[in-house]
């Protein structure tokens, strides 16, 4: 199934096509992320057209970094501990998604949906989170130092306790009914 164009701000365009796509990650999809990132990318540029299925995968405490998850169905994905630096996650899902402790540092993850995603403790030190969906998200305890926020959604996030040892960017950056 083919992928819609997802402009800049398409998260209703994502969202269909991951509700049409199904409730479980492709197996052929989660097949070829366990031989590793390298072989990930490369499976990414040779089939550029697929939108990869990984909903609710057990991606506990794996290595992800530097991988190709750009427009990539991860909601529900289980993400505790995982290494998700410098991944590319833009127009990705990640509804749900279980990212306690994750490392996210230096991630590019533009217009990326983390609605009701838990980020306890995450490490996002300097990701890239520009028109990012956060709404309802768990950030209680995250390192959000440096991290780019720029037309970005929180309402309904639980910001308590969140880190943040230098500026953050956060033009136009739309909070409200907040938790501090």
């Amino acid at each position: 199934m083919r992928l819609p164009f997802l402009g800049t701000g398409r998260h209703e365009c994502l969202s269909r096509y991951i509700h049409d796509e199904g409730h479980v990650a492709r197996r052929e999809h989660l097949a070829v992320l366990k031989e590793g990132v390298e072989a990930w990318n490369t499976w990414r540029r040779e089939h550029p057209e697929i939108g990869p299925n990984l909903r609710g995968a057990d991606l506990v405490n794996w290595n992800l970094e530097g991988a190709n998850l750009a427009d990539t169905n991860l909601n529900e994905a289980k993400l505790f501990g995982a290494n998700l630096s410098k991944a590319i996650l833009s127009n990705a899902s990640l509804t749900r998604a279980h990212l306690a402790n994750a490392n996210v540092r230096y991630a590019t993850a533009t217009h990326v949906i983390l609605t009701g995603a838990n980020l306890f403790e995450a490490r996002l030190f300097d990701a890239d989170l520009t028109g990012a969906d956060l709404r309802s998200a768990n950030l209680r305890r995250a390192d959000i130092t440096q991290v780019d926020l720029i037309n970005s959604t929180l309402r309904g996030a639980n910001l308590i306790e969140m880190r943040q040892t230098s500026a953050i960017r956060t033009y136009k950056t739309r909070i409200s009914n907040r938790a501090f």
